[in-house]
């Protein structure tokens, strides 16, 4: 089609070369709509717009060609109440106009949302009311069951730890009351008994010099270091509470990382160190675990030696909730 002002005048053409010469001329618009065009637009009197949604598959052959391209922006309210008033009114009369305005607050200003299918509306609200609780104990639910079968898959050993480690965190946070035994030099089973610990406030520190003043004012906080490679420990609650969260049969413990948090453990209470751990390894968990020492063979430090008492923390998913 041509247009000329205020009248449009209709043509057919039937081969490439009458179309050529109609679309070359000045005053012709050629407007192609998602589909290729005849033949490339390689001259300067007539013009070709492609209007098209910003596919690839549909508009790449013809932006390889020099053209200039131009975005329309999405529609106002007053341009969609317009259109349903020229076009739409007759056409669709058990459409509201209320309605439409109700459809615009929902998808914005895209005409194909607002004026299409009312499937389409229907579709966008079918899960607009969810039942947040429920999903939420639905994704703990497969959560919990992929870390306790996850354990005899040895691919999924890293991330199995990784996400252990996270609920172990929240857990204790909440306090509770948990199974602990003491673990020996030689392995011997020892006597089960328990850990109790208050609802606590999770707080990251990046360096030991931020804990001191917490401990002195009496604050009961859950710290947490910053750094993922901090050295021995994963988290530490007062007094002299350390915890490791594993999911190893045994797990090293670095004496550099005890060295650095020494500043803030207090000498008149003995030092507790707990490896966390999920059931099925805590129930064969009983022995101490070797001091590591960087670069200076098997020497241990006296204090630690002789002040920490190492104990197996039994995380039961049965009966702990997050």
């Amino acid at each position: 089609m041509r247009y000329r002002l205020n009248f449009v005048i209709q043509e057919y053409v039937s081969d490439k070369v009458q179309y050529r010469q109609i679309a070359e001329e000045q005053d012709v618009w050629c407007i192609i709509d998602g589909k290729r065009d005849q033949l490339g637009h390689d001259f300067s009197n007539g013009k070709l717009i492609m209007v098209s949604s910003p596919k690839k598959s549909i508009i790449g052959d013809f932006a390889k060609q020099w053209c200039v391209k131009l975005y329309m922006p999405i529609w106002n309210e007053f341009e969609v109440e317009d259109c349903w008033k020229n076009v739409y009114c007759e056409k669709v009369p058990s459409e509201s106009l209320e309605s439409l305005k109700d459809k615009f607050k929902l998808c914005g200003g895209i005409p194909r949302l607002i004026f299409g299918d009312e499937y389409t509306h229907k579709l966008i609200h079918m899960r607009t009311n969810l039942e947040e609780t429920e999903v939420e104990e639905k994704y703990k639910e497969d959560l919990r069951t992929f870390i306790e079968t996850a354990r005899d898959i040895p691919e999924m050993g890293s991330l199995r730890g990784q996400l252990f480690e996270l609920v172990s965190h929240e857990i204790l946070c909440q306090g509770g009351t948990f199974p602990v035994r003491k673990l020996t030099d030689d392995g011997s089973l020892g006597p089960e008994t328990t850990l109790t610990l208050e609802s606590l406030e999770e707080m990251f520190f990046d360096d030991i010099s931020e804990i001191k003043g917490n401990t002195s004012q009496g604050q009961n906080k859950y710290y947490r270091p910053i750094s993922k490679i901090f050295e021995s420990i994963d988290s530490y609650v007062r007094y002299n509470k350390l915890f490791q969260v594993t999911v190893a049969k045994s797990h090293g413990i670095k004496q550099e990382g005890l060295r650095a948090i020494k500043g803030i453990l207090k000498d008149s209470c003995r030092i507790s160190f707990y490896f966390v751990l999920p059931k099925d390894i805590f129930e064969t968990y009983t022995k101490k675990q070797k001091y590591e020492n960087k670069g200076e063979g098997i020497r241990i430090d006296g204090w630690i030696k002789g002040d920490i008492d190492q104990y197996a923390l039994c995380i039961d998913f049965n009966k702990c909730l997050f």
